[in-house]
């Protein structure tokens, strides 16, 4: 479970911990505005991470 409010590292964290992710590759995916706009990323819009698109008890 990860807690509501955590940000992307802390969350990171959490998965290298319970060994479901690799955290280094974790941030670098999650830091990734394609994962959210595939390769139509809104010239006008930067997404610099899926940070806020991560929602506590989904995972």
């Amino acid at each position: 479970v990860v807690p509501e409010g955590y940000e992307i590292k802390q969350i990171a964290d959490v998965l290298a911990d319970r060994g479901l992710a690799d955290r280094e590759r974790f941030i670098e995916l999650a830091s990734d505005a394609r994962l959210v706009f595939g390769e139509n990323v809104p010239l006008d819009l930067p997404i610099p991470s899926l940070e806020g698109y991560l929602y506590p008890d989904t995972y």
